[in-house]
């Protein structure tokens, strides 16, 4: 079972969520984006390079200083470092997508993601919340404000990220990576906050 919850958490990673999202809603509402087929193509990169692989390119460094044990970064204060460097990947992607022409719900969403790495780091200083489920959460609270506020028919993408949620949840707490609580607290601060900013932005 654990090494099933393993694998879960690595291709449900927080990390991949943005560019994942990224490349539903080019396709879900193709029609507020308006761009070209090289635009589509920028915009993944652009969300891919700065929330993902940029992110992910440093693990092997602070592995080397030891200043994390492990990728998976076991200990709440292991997190912290990372958590910053992400956050300063985010803030530059957000900048230069705010920069470009695109649907205000994007926006807002891409602004929930910089806030939820933001409110994680923060709270990683007290306490480990999940980063894997504030993650899902807030794909998930913005598929359902996209619903509400569009009147848009995903509601079987809506279905599926709660379901991965639910997966997600247990796959760490079988792994013994979070408590319950940690996990729900995640979840729910993703959710709020992702569905609060792409309802409003």
């Amino acid at each position: 079972m654990k090494s099933v919850a393993s694998v879960l958490s690595y291709l449900l990673h927080p990390l991949y969520i943005p560019t994942l999202a990224t490349w539903l809603y080019l396709q879900i509402a193709s029609y507020w984006f308006m761009l070209t087929d090289q635009g589509v193509y920028i915009i993944l990169l652009v969300v891919f390079l700065t929330t993902f692989l940029l992110p992910i390119l440093f693990i092997p460094l602070f592995m080397y200083f030891k200043i994390i044990n492990s990728p998976e970064m076991q200990e709440r204060r292991e997190r912290l470092l990372p958590l910053f460097i992400t956050f300063l990947f985010f803030y530059g992607g957000f900048l230069f997508l705010k920069s470009i022409p695109l649907p205000s719900f994007y926006i807002g969403f891409m602004l929930s993601a910089l806030i939820v790495v933001a409110l994680v780091l923060l709270i990683s200083f007290w306490w480990k919340i999940s980063a894997h489920l504030a993650a899902l959460g807030g794909f998930t609270g913005s598929l359902i404000a996209f619903s509400l506020r569009y009147s848009s028919p995903v509601e079987y993408f809506i279905f599926g990220a709660i379901f991965l949620s639910g997966l997600l949840g247990t796959a760490r707490l079988i792994k013994e990576a979070h408590t319950l609580p940690q996990v729900i607290a995640g979840w729910l601060i993703g959710f709020a906050v992702s569905l609060v900013l792409v309802m409003m932005y």
